[in-house]
């Protein structure tokens, strides 16, 4: 069963609502095992098919108990290849690879939670490398959350920013 994408609106015909960053945030909230930050990804076509992500832990640095990042003082969206997991992002472009289907017309969301609740707008952009990823996967936009809408961010704009201020580089 896939989702109804949205018509209309600020953007044109919009790929989600904010249903969807909903759906994203509690698939992220139900199947991420990280203690700081909870992602859900969809990737999407306007036709309602989709696939959905969320963080994956794959190495043994952290546990339900505790987090590397957190015992190490890392910050958020720097440094990324400390810690036991792969982000959800990059777990839903593998996914993609694996089905083996072209980007073109298929759109990505992004949210997240951490402890305190829903993440809000750029809170939820990607980190350097998954957005460099996301970009040579063919996106031009991620979509994310703002405030109860949902909007287009440009992935060139978000990876001109990391180098701008060279966080995670």
């Amino acid at each position: 069963m896939g989702l109804r994408m949205s018509g209309g609106g600020e953007y044109g015909n919009l790929p989600f609502t904010f249903e969807h960053a909903e759906l994203a945030r509690n698939f992220g909230t139900e199947n991420s095992p990280c203690l700081r930050r909870k992602y859900g990804v969809i990737i999407a076509d306007n036709y309602g098919e989709y696939i959905y992500a969320a963080n994956t832990r794959v190495g043994k640095e952290c546990t339900d108990k505790y987090c590397i990042r957190d015992m190490l003082g890392v910050q958020s969206n720097t440094n990324t290849e400390i810690g036991a997991e792969i982000h959800a992002e990059q777990a839903a472009l593998i996914k993609w690879a694996k089905i083996n289907i072209s980007t073109y017309s298929y759109h990505i969301l992004i949210a997240g939670t951490n402890h305190i609740g829903p993440l809000d707008g750029m809170q939820n952009k990607p980190c350097y490398a998954c957005a460099k990823m996301i970009k040579f996967a063919g996106f031009d936009f991620i979509w994310m959350p703002f405030g109860d809408r949902i909007a287009p961010v440009s992935i060139s704009g978000v990876i001109e920013e990391y180098e701008f201020t060279h966080q995670d580089i």
